[in-house]
C-alpha cells in the first residue's frame, strides 16, 4: 500500500505519516506543494492521497480536480483547517472521498483513511451537521453560494489580502481575468469594495 500526504506544514505531514505507518502503511510519500503533488500522482500509483486545501503554490481545490481528472485517479481525502461547510460541499462535489478537520483525533483520521481506502465517503458527524445547515443556507440564497468554484477561489484570495498579480500566479490566470472575476464577485455579493469583501468573508468564517 502506498499513500501521498500533501501539506505545507512539515510537522503535520510527519504526524500523519507516523499515524499511517503505525497502522501498517509503510510506503508514505510527502510533499508541500500542489505542483509537486500532481507530478508525484502522475508518476506513481497511490492507493490514496491526503490533501490540504491551502497550499503555497496552487489552490487545493484545483489540485483535487486535476487529480480526479487523471486516468484511474486515487481517492483523495481532504484534511484541512477550514470548518466552513462551503469548503466541504465544494470539495465533495469535486470528487473528494472525504473531508476531515485538522483538529480531529487520530482515531477519526484513521477511520477516514479506512473509509477512503474502501471506496466510501467520509465526513464526521459534526461536519455532517454543518453540511445540512449549509444546504439550508443555500436554499435561503446566501450570496456566496452563487459563486462558481473559480470565483470562490478568487474571493478567498482577495479576502486574504492577496494582490491580483499573486492570485493570477496562484490560479494560473491572467491579471485581467482575476480583475474580471473580482467585478463579478462584488456584483454577486452586493459589495462595493475589497474592504467590504474582507468583512463579508470574516463574518462568515470563509477565510
Amino acid at each position: 500500500m502506498r499513500m501521498l500526504v500533501v501539506d505545507d506544514h512539515t510537522m503535520y505531514r510527519r504526524g500523519v505519516r507516523d499515524l499511517l505507518q503505525q497502522h501498517g502503511v509503510d510506503d508514505v510519500d510527502e510533499c508541500a506543494a500542489g505542483n509537486d503533488a500532481l507530478d508525484l500522482v502522475r508518476r506513481h500509483r497511490y492507493d490514496a492521497v491526503i490533501l490540504d486545501l491551502t497550499l503555497p503554490d496552487r489552490d487545493g481545490l484545483d489540485v483535487l480536480k486535476q487529480i480526479r481528472a487523471l486516468p484511474a485517479p486515487p481517492p483523495v481525502l481532504i484534511v484541512t483547517m477550514h470548518a466552513e461547510e462551503q469548503f466541504a460541499m465544494r470539495a465533495l462535489k469535486a470528487g473528494a472521498a472525504g473531508y476531515v478537520m485538522k483538529g480531529a483525533s487520530a482515531d477519526t483520521l484513521w477511520r477516514a483513511v479506512q473509509k477512503t481506502l474502501s471506496g466510501g465517503t467520509f465526513v464526521s458527524a459534526q461536519m455532517g451537521e454543518r453540511l445540512a445547515s449549509g444546504l439550508t443556507l443555500a436554499q435561503r440564497g446566501e450570496p456566496h453560494e452563487r459563486l462558481t468554484d473559480r470565483e470562490f477561489q478568487v474571493f478567498r484570495a482577495l479576502a486574504a489580502g492577496t494582490p491580483s498579480r499573486d492570485i493570477a500566479g496562484l490560479l494560473g490566470l491572467s491579471v485581467k481575468t482575476v480583475n474580471t472575476h473580482r467585478v463579478n464577485i462584488l456584483g454577486k455579493l452586493g459589495l462595493r469594495s475589497n474592504a467590504e469583501l474582507i468583512r463579508y468573508a470574516l463574518e462568515r468564517d470563509l477565510v
